[in-house]
């Protein structure tokens, strides 16, 4: 074939091939780049590198689910309180309402005792006083109850405890 071709050039060069000690030779004659030499095991700061990362690769999973985990707990904490809250005011609701019911039928047996003349066919009137009285000191908390000071109820006061209810409503009776 003729030089002029290209293909004879082609041809001598891929005729000749690289030994392993052309290429030894080669990259002992170069210098290495700081990166190269950080990334080769074979050398100490390479083997720093190396290791660092066999230490520290196997945390980044663990750490993730470290964070996930307590933000899943924060939420479960934040999720708890909020149920006790509502726990809390259904529980007051409830305390209310059972104690608004003995209060109206007290008031009911009262006014059928007025009825009557003093009749007793229902029940005692101090047996009702005594299950109000009771559902009353069985209340587990107790709220601003505000009470009409005169007749008149233009002026009122706040009752801030069981007791002073108890006894506002002792003269009641």
């Amino acid at each position: 074939m003729s030089p002029r071709n290209g293909s004879c050039v082609a041809e001598v060069s891929s005729v000749r091939s690289l030994s392993s000690d052309d290429v030894s030779g080669t990259k002992a004659n170069r210098k290495k780049s700081c990166w190269a030499r950080a990334t080769d095991p074979a050398h100490r700061r390479g083997r720093r590198i190396q290791l660092l990362q066999m230490l520290v690769l196997p945390f980044i999973p663990i750490l993730a689910l470290i964070v996930q985990t307590a933000n899943t707990l924060h939420d479960i904490l934040i999720y708890r309180q909020e149920v006790s809250d509502i726990e809390s005011q259904v529980t007051i609701a409830t305390d209310l309402g059972k104690m608004v019911t003995r209060m109206q039928l007290e008031r009911s047996e009262v006014a059928f005792f007025i009825y009557t003349n003093g009749n007793t066919l229902r029940s005692n009137l101090t047996q009702r006083f005594t299950i109000t009285d009771q559902d009353l000191h069985n209340m587990s908390t107790w709220p601003l109850v505000s009470v009409p000071r005169d007749e008149s109820k233009t002026q009122t006061y706040d009752v801030v405890s069981k007791e002073a209810f108890q006894a506002r409503l002792d003269d009641f009776r």
